[in-house]
């Protein structure tokens, strides 16, 4: 049971890890006072040196989603199903 919830966390944070990576990016550029646009990368100078190619990448890779959007779904399927199998479990006992 216990390697089940794993999996689930496991598939839940690749699913989803395009997302953070967008949020990542918003919020350094938030912080530097930037702009990100998903079109090209725009100068971004944080504590000395140009950030705007990493942003801009880090933003892009939000469209992964697209690709690991099916692990996430997987892995809330496995969770509601875990949470069944384990409160029929209690329930018996």
């Amino acid at each position: 049971m216990r390697l089940g919830w794993i999996l689930v966390v496991l598939l839940l944070v690749i699913g989803l890890a395009p997302v953070a990576s967008m949020l990542l990016a918003s919020a350094l550029a938030h912080l530097g006072g930037c702009v990100v646009n998903e079109a090209f990368p725009q100068p971004c100078v944080m504590l000395g040196s140009d950030w705007g190619g990493t942003l801009n990448w880090l933003f892009t890779n939000g469209w992964l989603i697209f690709l690991t959007a099916p692990a996430a779904i997987a892995g809330c399927a496995l969770g509601i199903g875990l949470a069944v199998v384990s409160l029929v479990r209690r329930a018996r006992n």
